[in-house]
C-alpha cells in the first residue's frame, strides 16, 4: 500500500489511515515547538539588543495618547464655548446624533403598542432618531466628536527634515523644545 507523506495535501489523497495522520500531528507538533523556541529566543535576544529603541518607542507611544487626549479635550471645550465646528487647523468638530431614552420606558412602550416583547434597541434608536417617537419617550441630541487629520504635521508646516550632518529636528522649530514646553511641571 503507498502512504502518503506528511507534505501531502489532504485533497490529493485516497486513503489516508489514522496511523500517518497522528504520525503527522506528532511531527508537526514537535517542529512548531522547536521553531518556536528558536523565535522566542531570536525575540528575546531582539529586544535586548534594541531596548533602547523599544523603550523610546514606548515613551512616544505614552507621549502620542496624552498629546492626542490633551488635543481633543481643548478642541471639544473650545467648541462647547464658541460653537465652532472648526477650532484650529487640522481640526473638525463633526456632530452625531443619538437618542436618549430610558430603557424601562422605551420597553413598556414596545410592549403597550404591541411591536415587541423585548426591546429592540437598534430599531428604537432608529425611529428616535428619525422623530418617530413621542418627545417624552426619547429625545435627539447632537453629541460633538473632535477629529484631528491623519496628516496634522503637514497641515500645521511641520515636516521631517531632510539629514543635514549634526543637525536633528523639524524644519520648523525644534520639536522636543516644543513638546517640553508644551507638558505640565511636576
Amino acid at each position: 500500500m503507498d502512504h502518503t507523506t506528511e507534505d501531502t495535501p489532504i485533497a490529493d489523497r485516497q486513503e489516508f489511515p489514522l496511523d500517518d495522520a497522528l504520525h503527522r500531528l506528532a511531527v508537526a507538533r514537535m517542529r512548531e515547538q522547536e521553531v518556536s523556541a528558536k523565535v522566542r529566543e531570536a525575540r528575546k535576544a531582539w529586544e535586548l539588543e534594541n531596548a533602547e529603541l523599544l523603550d523610546e518607542a514606548a515613551k512616544w507611544s505614552q507621549e502620542l495618547k496624552e498629546a492626542d487626549n490633551l488635543a481633543r479635550g481643548l478642541a471639544a471645550e473650545l467648541f462647547q464655548r464658541t460653537g465652532d465646528t472648526q477650532p484650529a487647523t487640522g481640526v473638525t468638530i463633526k456632530l452625531f446624533k443619538t437618542a436618549l431614552y430610558d430603557p424601562a420606558k422605551a420597553l413598556a412602550w414596545a410592549r403597550q403598542s404591541g411591536t415587541a416583547l423585548k426591546l429592540d434597541e437598534k430599531a428604537f434608536e432608529k425611529l428616535a432618531l428619525s422623530g418617530g417617537l413621542p418627545k417624552d419617550l426619547a429625545e435627539v441630541e447632537s453629541l460633538p466628536r473632535v477629529t484631528i487629520c491623519t496628516d496634522l504635521a503637514k497641515k500645521l508646516g511641520l515636516m521631517e527634515p531632510e539629514p543635514v550632518e549634526g543637525k536633528e529636528g523639524f524644519v520648523k522649530g525644534d520639536a522636543d523644545t516644543f513638546l517640553d514646553s508644551t507638558r505640565a511641571e511636576p
